[in-house]
């Protein structure tokens, strides 16, 4: 984005294509080409729709080309997901656009939405998502920051269960940061994933800064 540090959603399918196949080509994984075709997705484009997190701070012309245009990239295929919150176990079940997006943030409101946000946020340390179409058996453990956001979904198309870990410092998540060792462990995913593009600072207190 113009305004904003993250991934355009395009770029995220782009980013989840060359994962796919860095996968295929040092472990032999196979996936689903259709899936990873653009032709079999609807692009909704929204014109000067989206002002990020700089703009935000400093006003809609932080940049020369001001606020952002947005694409939302929906299947036209059918998909079925369980997205499952293992600290309280809730789960729901529903299509793409109902457990994948969140499409109360898909308003053209610059300074009181973030339009990134359709593509849903991390609200927990840890989330659980099943495609109840795919039945590969491979399973997936995700560390990611936000910019896993326009990953995920297109990653979730590929695998039976994706594992989607924050452990970033941050009180906004819910439930306890796992510790990836033993979580591995527990779960035993055929792949792990770090996906961080960021470096992360927290002030300790005494003038310093701890970085993870």
């Amino acid at each position: 984005f113009n305004s904003d540090h993250h991934w355009l959603p395009e770029v995220g399918f782009l980013a989840t294509n060359s994962i796919l196949e860095e996968l295929n080509e040092q472990y032999g994984f196979t996936y689903t080409e259709k899936y990873m075709d653009l032709k079999n997705y609807n692009v909704e484009h929204y014109s000067n729709y989206s002002l990020g997190s700089y703009g935000k701070k400093v006003g809609q012309f932080y940049s020369w080309n001001g606020v952002d245009d947005f694409d939302l990239i929906t299947p036209k295929f059918e998909t079925d997901f369980n997205d499952e919150y293992p600290v309280n176990n809730v789960i729901d079940q529903g299509d793409y656009e109902h457990i994948l997006l969140k499409k109360d943030h898909l308003e053209k409101d610059y300074y009181h939405k973030t339009v990134y946000n359709t593509y849903r946020a991390q609200k927990y340390h840890i989330k659980v998502l099943r495609n109840n179409l795919q039945d590969n058996g491979k399973k997936i453990l995700l560390v990611r920051d936000s910019f896993g956001q326009v990953v995920t979904p297109f990653l979730a198309q590929q695998v039976s269960e994706i594992h989607v870990v924050d452990v970033r410092k941050d009180q906004s998540l819910k439930g306890e940061k796992p510790n990836l060792k033993e979580y591995i462990e527990e779960i035993q995913p055929d792949y792990v994933m770090v996906l961080y593009n960021g470096i992360y600072s927290v002030n300790s207190g005494d003038g310093r800064y701890n970085y993870f």
